[in-house]
């Protein structure tokens, strides 16, 4: 992707990326992930009160799903900053369905079950982050033409599923 920041700046500017604006670019992009994560869980409370668990779970989705679209178009809009833009909302559908995801689980499941259901919830966040990690090696998905699909594999509407 750090290629692609590079290529975005130079077709726009017609000059060379500095090392420092690229570190910077980057730190910002990863950096707003934990924002929106941050954002979501803090919002997770008031939308799980307007709109329950279930339908919160459901809003998140459909946010997830722009989410998607964001960072998969953002090498065909030619714009890093959608990439950026996708990775804020991405960390909010992250941090809302990481706080709220349990509540609904543990307000379904049967008593006997409750524990489990939601021990294997976080179990399923760590797998899914596993297996974000492994996709993003050079050697599968982290290159230049698939990094997209790799971005949009990522998003929280893949790791929910």
């Amino acid at each position: 992707m750090k290629d692609f920041f590079i290529e975005t700046y130079f077709d726009r500017y017609d000059e060379v990326m500095s090392d420092s604006l690229l570190t910077m670019l980057w730190a910002m992009t990863v950096a707003l992930f934990c924002v929106g994560g941050m954002m979501g869980g803090v919002s997770a409370a008031y939308f799980a009160g307007k709109f329950g668990r279930k339908g919160t779970l459901l809003l998140n989705n459909a946010v997830a799903f722009t989410c998607a679209a964001l960072q998969g178009c953002s090498k065909v809009s030619k714009s890093f900053e959608v990439l950026i833009a996708g990775h804020v909302v991405a960390g909010i559908c992250c941090g809302l369905k990481s706080a709220v995801a349990p509540l609904y689980l543990a307000k379904i499941a049967p008593i006997s079950l409750r524990g489990f259901c939601v021990t294997c919830n976080q179990l399923s966040i760590t797998f899914g982050v596993l297996i974000g990690g492994i996709l993003g090696m050079k050697l599968v998905l982290d290159t230049e033409t698939l990094w997209p699909i790799l971005v949009v594999s990522c998003t929280d509407l893949f790791r929910g599923l």
